[in-house]
């Protein structure tokens, strides 16, 4: 079954609803629960987040080249500017840069075919998963009432004015430099003195591998979080968070 933007509205409308909900009970439940010991263990939900989202991400080797550029970028800008700017700089650089060897691998006429526009298609069949018109109404409310406001502006902006082409394509390699900068600040880099701290997290970076290896292979966000906090819980046992 073909990829329908119908599909797509269902995608988002479900993730609007459950991201809410899932804040709510959150916040109602979060403060009954002891968690001062264990922060270190649940902050890595996020980092595997993060990663899960990476993986999402990668289409093509240049999608990996631009996520580890990213990353390299990340760390010097952080430890140099010690301050979040830093994963400002690495997603704005790491991006241009991706966005910059495609238009010249595309203005060569060598996109058929290329090393680094190859497609990546991983071996993974999903269930598809059938919606009402109620359930659509329902759903768009929700969605409306979490993420109007952010989503109406940016619209109401842009709908009047063109948006050149090589904005676009530079767009769409800033979700993966980002996140991979998420990533490498939270492996790499001490977030309160802004230090690179090598392979000093080596339960998280043990624990990032897995949540890979699992988001590659199931596509499920719940999966690769699952896994990861497993994982670091484990291993932080034996090894430094």
């Amino acid at each position: 079954k073909s990829w329908t933007p119908k599909d797509a509205l269902a995608v988002e409308h479900w993730s609007l609803l459950f991201w809410s909900v899932a804040n709510f009970i959150g916040s109602l439940v979060g403060n009954l629960i002891p968690m001062e010991d264990y922060l270190d263990i649940v902050d890595f939900a996020l980092t595997a987040m993060f990663i899960y989202m990476i993986v999402m991400q990668i289409r093509n080797k240049l999608t990996i080249l631009v996520s580890f550029i990213s990353g390299v970028i990340a760390i010097v800008a952080l430890v140099t500017l010690k301050s979040t700017m830093g994963l400002i700089v690495a997603t704005l650089l790491a991006s241009f840069i991706g966005f910059m060897i495609e238009h010249n691998i595309v203005k060569k006429g060598e996109a058929k075919g290329n090393f680094w526009l190859k497609k990546i298609k991983p071996k993974v069949r999903r269930k598809m998963m059938q919606y009402s018109s109620m359930d659509h109404f329902i759903l768009i409310i929700c969605s409306m009432i979490a993420a109007f406001i952010p989503r109406f502006l940016p619209l109401k902006f842009f709908s009047t004015r063109k948006i050149p082409e090589w904005f676009n394509e530079w767009m769409k390699y800033v979700p993966v430099s980002l996140f991979t900068a998420l990533v490498v600040r939270d492996l790499f880099v001490n977030t309160k003195t802004y230090t690179f701290v090598g392979l000093e997290y080596m339960a998280k970076l043990l624990a990032a591998i897995i949540v890979i290896v699992v988001a590659y292979r199931s596509r499920s966000m719940g999966l690769s979080v699952l896994f990861g906090l497993v994982a670091v819980a484990i291993l932080a046992t034996f090894l430094t968070v």
